[in-house]
């Protein structure tokens, strides 16, 4: 669980032991408390681990990166308008609606020219 910890940080855990025997036993919670429960009680017999995955936080990022960003992967990928939104949202965690929003404004001005 320590190892846990320092890799992943103090996510959500369920850890399951004996499961389908006579002792099962199930805990559920954050590993830093997990692993302080687990180190007062010695630990034997099969474990089954899962931990929660990482939970992505939007990137504080400003209106001329994402601008910036759109434009590059429209020039040197070839990308559609689309595609460039959607690599953009994915790599960022902003909402979809405002960099499609900014992209119909950048192109749609370059476009014109």
């Amino acid at each position: 669980m320590q190892e846990i910890h320092e890799v992943l940080g103090d996510r959500e855990v369920v850890v399951a032991r004996e499961l389908t025997k006579m002792f099962e036993e199930i805990r559920q919670g954050r590993v830093s408390v997990i692993a302080s429960g687990m180190s007062r009680s010695k630990a034997r017999g099969e474990f089954t681990i899962i931990v929660r995955g990482a939970s992505r936080e939007p990137v504080s990022i400003a209106d001329d990166e994402i601008q910036e960003r759109l434009l590059r992967l429209r020039k040197e990928q070839s990308m559609s308008v689309r595609d460039a939104v959607a690599d953009v949202v994915r790599q960022t965690g902003l909402p979809r609606k405002r960099v499609y929003n900014m992209a119909l404004k950048i192109f749609s001005v370059s476009d014109e020219n």
